[in-house]
């Protein structure tokens, strides 16, 4: 189905994800809306998106890149007061976020 897949490439709206995906016209709004009950999706007007966390997670064949200052930004945005990243084996990095 790759639905994650294609909004970590952008949002797309109820019409287009169901013609993308194949979806049912009558079960494409309520499959779609549980997965943003799930946290899997945010839905913001007409519009669904990954939710940054997930987008962390895909790994698409155009690659991905989170920078720790973006990492830091969804974390203050989500109420964290104190950001700080530590470095890993090779050129990885984590960053921790304390409340």
């Amino acid at each position: 189905m790759e639905l994650f897949t294609k909004l970590a490439r952008h949002s797309q709206d109820l019409e287009s994800l169901q013609g993308r995906l194949g979806l049912h016209t009558r079960s494409a709004r309520d499959f779609l809306d549980a997965l943003v009950a799930l946290k899997f999706l945010e839905r913001r007007e007409v519009r669904y998106y990954n939710t940054p966390s997930l987008n962390m997670l895909i790994e698409t064949n155009d690659g991905f890149d989170y920078t720790a200052a973006d990492c830091a930004g969804w974390m203050k945005e989500a109420g964290f007061r104190e950001t700080q990243v530590e470095h890993l084996v090779g050129p990885d990095s984590m960053v921790i976020g304390i409340k």
